[in-house]
């Protein structure tokens, strides 16, 4: 099916940034209740990615980490973490992370902001990052990245995925240090941000706050990874961790020979429905790729957090094969319709047996204390395919610039009240340009329909593109927009900047 290239102009503003551990901004803006909120990064050849010149050392902080197969121009500088004799394994570049404001009925794109450099940037092809979470109690935005202080550009930084933090400086043999920050948007558009020393050697995936604590998620290459919990402001300047581990999962739980117990605890999506936090797992060879549940049901009921001993375990019903020879499930984003039904974003590898069974957003039911998959919509949207001008490479007498539509990464959702839920979603991708990472694909922002109390897939349902795709930019999350904390009810009014944009809906 034929996609055409969205329309959406750049929008306007800037926000104030301030380098300190604990920052924030000036409000700039109040977001709109009923609008939904994308997350998005665009791709910049400045900083050290402009200095990239094909055949010499790639050089961050003085040590090389391979040799450049491509200069700094997109798309094709990320083929250098494959392509070539001796491509840099850790490859990636910084680049700013803006929220857009769409209005999901009208497809405006009512404003944007773009969160300070300063303080916060994301790897802009780094796939699990920048989903976006709203709180439990409705009024903020959360969204995780980097603080990139060594470098005298945060954008156009290279390698900071890999990079360690200040609390294991020394101990992951990255060749650079940037804390990991958790960036907190409130609705009126003012940014704080709070660093962290978890997830050296790796990236953080997300932060959701409830009841006064952030729970994050993400990977390590050493040391402090799943599920940790940090109080907002907390600084980390020095050696000293200022986050948490929650609980630790081991497939011993199972019964499973032990493996790697920081690779177990890989998880990526999350989110908080009826006082539980639940997280998923979707990616690498260790561990179980599924659904999990963090401490007792109900445990962060009455404002109560949860302790480093909270147990995590499998949702009952959900797969419990490894993932080395495992069900073929990668599951990201997470979204509650209502207590027994849960709908699970699969972002697919692109494979067969991933598009005829997971890939998509999947509907489960619980009924007797288990979990039930009935259907996964998928419409004409999954194994679909599109070409965006500029993304392309000559591979001998033919060109090479097919993006495929391989799952759904980060959910969210809207129950109506007529029975049916509205879904949102950010597309994972697939390509076919040689040695491409495919984290830095043009991708778009989908939506659906669907029946809440069907348990039978119905045989009209299909996606709509809202947003996408735009050369040289990544969708990461999508939320709810927050709504005002009671005491700022008044101050409502403040006109949203940015430049309101009709989106050309599409049926997927």
């Amino acid at each position: 099916m034929t996609r055409r290239i969205s329309t959406r102009a750049l929008l306007l503003g800037a926000t104030c940034s301030l380098a300190l551990p604990l920052a924030a901004t000036p409000a700039r803006a109040d977001y709109i209740t009923g609008d939904i909120v994308v997350s998005e990064s665009v791709y910049q050849d400045t900083g050290e990615a402009s200095g990239l010149t094909v055949g010499q050392p790639i050089t961050v902080n003085g040590q090389s980490q391979g040799t450049a197969t491509a200069s700094g121009t997109f798309p094709l500088v990320f083929i250098n973490g494959a392509a070539g004799s001796n491509p840099d394994a850790n490859f990636g570049i910084s680049a700013p992370l803006t929220l857009l404001q769409e209005n999901p009925t009208t497809g405006h794109v009512d404003a944007s902001q773009t969160l300070p450099t300063s303080l916060i940037v994301t790897s802009f092809s780094s796939k699990s990052e920048g989903s976006l979470h709203l709180s439990t109690n409705g009024h903020d935005l959360t969204i995780g990245g980097y603080h990139v202080t060594d470098s005298s550009d945060p954008v156009g930084a290279l390698d900071v995925s890999n990079s360690q933090t200040t609390a294991a400086s020394g101990a992951v043999g990255a060749p650079r240090t940037d804390n990991r920050t958790i960036a907190d948007i409130n609705a009126e558009g003012q940014v704080t941000t709070t660093d962290i020393n978890a997830y050296s050697g790796d990236n953080m995936r997300g932060a959701l706050l409830a009841n006064g604590t952030y729970y994050a998620v993400g990977n390590a290459g050493a040391g402090q990874s799943g599920v940790e919990a940090v109080l907002p402001g907390t600084p980390a300047p020095g050696p000293a961790n200022n986050s948490t581990q929650i609980g630790q999962f081991s497939v011993t739980q199972l019964g499973d020979k032990a493996d790697k117990a920081v690779k177990d605890n890989n998880f990526r999506g999350e989110t908080i429905f009826d006082n539980t936090l639940y997280v998923t797992k979707g990616s690498g060879s260790n561990g179980i790729n599924t659904v999990y549940q963090v401490g007792a049901t109900g445990a962060l009921a009455h404002g109560n957090n949860l302790s480093a001993s909270a147990s995590i375990n499998v949702l009952p019903g959900f797969p419990t094969a490894l993932a080395k020879n495992g069900p073929d499930f990668t599951p990201f984003g997470l979204w509650f319709a209502n207590s027994s039904t849960l709908y699970v974003a699969d972002e697919g590898t692109g494979d067969a047996t991933d598009i005829a069974t997971n890939s998509g957003i999947e509907k489960w039911s619980l009924s007797g204390g288990t979990w039930k998959q009935d259907y996964t919509l998928r419409g004409s949207l999954i194994n679909s395919t599109y070409s965006v001008p500029g993304f392309s490479e000559t591979c001998g007498s033919s060109i090479c610039d097919t993006i495929t539509t391989a799952g759904i990464r980060d959910l969210t959702g809207t129950v109506n009240s007529n029975g049916t839920v509205t879904l949102y979603g950010v597309t994972g991708t697939t390509d076919d340009l040689p040695n491409m990472d495919n984290g830095a694909d043009p991708n778009e922002i989908v939506d659906i329909t669907d029946q809440l109390a069907s348990l039978t897939l119905p045989n009209d349902e299909n996606f709509g593109v809202l947003d996408g795709p735009v050369l040289g930019t990544v969708f990461r999350g999508v939320s709810l927009a927050p709504v005002p904390e009671p005491a700022s009810m008044a101050l409502l009014g403040v006109a949203f900047a940015g430049i309101a944009v009709v989106r050309r809906r599409r049926a997927r």
